[in-house]
């Protein structure tokens, strides 16, 4: 009585898909594509130096910028002056370290 609805057609969709898709076209721009990718990735791998340096010199900027650095710096130089004031050699003979 009722046609059945599950059934298809007899169509041939090959001709279809032949006429509906430039097989050359499809492959030239996926050629040039990957063309475009195989250059951007070393470029990639070239910079991600750079940004992982730039993180790096924001911190280091960062512990300058703290002002609890600069009394232990201001301390460093003072010992240090303290210990070059004792080995100094006022003398013009060369000073010998043994």
């Amino acid at each position: 009585m009722f046609p059945n609805q599950f059934t298809t057609p007899n169509v041939n969709l090959m001709p279809l898909a032949k006429k509906s898709i430039n097989w050359a076209g499809l492959l030239n721009n996926t050629q040039k594509t990957l063309n475009i990718v195989n250059q951007a990735i070393p470029i990639v791998y070239q910079i991600k130096p750079i940004f992982n340096n730039a993180r790096t010199m924001f911190k280091v900027a960062n512990e300058f910028s703290k002002t609890g650095s600069n009394n232990n710096i201001n301390k460093i130089n003072n010992t240090k002056n303290s210990y070059s004031n004792d080995s100094y050699n006022n003398s013009n003979e060369p000073s010998f370290f043994i």
